[in-house]
């Protein structure tokens, strides 16, 4: 294969790479909050376009798990993890989101 086009190559996955990471991070910076008239949990969906689902009602989040009318079911066994390998992360605390990207 010529070494020009790789390198070419290369270069466009890089690029291509950063300006996804940066969409990414776009997502993290818009203000909201759990309450107000402005960016709360009722405006979601007029936040960011990427938030439209927030206005539809086809993801909805946060739930409201209210724990005294929560039934415990017996029959579920314990959670166990199972971690395959080591994997890089990067933990982003935006002020109101923790995540982990990896």
């Amino acid at each position: 294969m010529n070494p020009q086009f790789s390198t070419s190559i290369l270069a466009i996955a890089l690029l291509l790479g950063v300006a996804f990471a940066t969409l990414a991070d776009a997502h993290y910076a818009v203000p909201f909050s759990y309450n107000g008239e402005l960016n709360g949990t009722k405006h979601w969906g007029k936040l960011s376009p990427s938030f439209q689902a927030c206005e539809s009602g086809n993801h909805q989040s946060p739930v409201n798990i209210i724990t005294s009318q929560a039934l415990l079911n017996k029959t579920l066994e314990p959670l166990y993890l199972n971690y395959s390998g080591a994997a890089d992360a990067t933990i982003i605390n935006s002020g109101s989101v923790i995540g982990v990207r990896s």
